[in-house]
């Protein structure tokens, strides 16, 4: 093979490396920012609140009593957005809450504490966990680096929040149906923010009732 051949062979292959590095790098940098920001919040007051919230739950309400996570989930959710008592009815279906509600015209959700109540936390640790997932699930990243630090407190918080996000989606209630018949129209028939709107209906108005994960 001859000088010129071999020159332009790794030029190429320079340029091959420059393109993959040019790839990897920014990536690199994004995931080790995603992941830093994830430590940040894992430390912070909101997410410790969060944290003793569903373990007092789990510990006091429900007795550390995996079964009862369901059902005890559900009363405390009718009460804090509700203000709504169902310690007397220890095995009530959500056709009968779903009758108290419709019955009471008074109940409302309480703005004191709405950022505060245990559906919130729950939907922030939720949130939390499926970022660290899908940190745990990137080359960058990767399951040793999150086993390293991480621990099984966490793993034992995660199978309540499972349990607290099944009761939801098992009810009619907790997981209200919102559809409606309404035609959403075209862009060009939509005005300011409505088209973005419009644009963004039409992306998701396709996809499945979960994240693809």
């Amino acid at each position: 093979m001859c000088t010129v051949d071999k020159i332009s062979i790794i030029q190429t292959l320079l340029s091959l490396a420059a393109c993959i590095l040019a790839w990897v790098i920014p990536k690199r940098i994004m995931w080790e920012q995603t992941y830093s920001s994830l430590g940040s919040e894992y430390r912070s007051y909101d997410f410790a609140i969060a944290v003793q919230d569903i373990v007092e739950f789990f510990t006091i309400t429900c007795q550390s009593d995996i079964e009862k996570v369901p059902h005890e989930y559900k009363k405390r959710f009718f009460f804090d957005m509700y203000g709504l008592n169902l310690d007397d009815y220890s095995d009530f279906e959500d056709e009968d809450v779903l009758q108290m509600l419709r019955s009471n015209k008074k109940l409302k959700i309480n703005q004191n504490d709405a950022m505060k109540v245990l559906h919130y936390h729950k939907r922030l640790l939720t949130q939390y966990f499926h970022d660290l997932c899908s940190c745990a699930k990137s080359p960058f990243i990767g399951k040793r680096r999150v086993k390293r630090d991480y621990t099984k407190s966490e793993a034992k918080i995660m199978k309540i929040l499972f349990l607290m996000n099944k009761a939801v989606d098992e009810s009619p209630i907790l997981y209200k149906d919102i559809s409606s018949d309404f035609r959403m129209p075209s862009e060009k028939r939509a005005n300011g923010m409505n088209k973005d709107f419009v644009y963004l209906y039409a992306l998701l108005s396709k996809s499945g009732r979960f994240m693809d994960i």
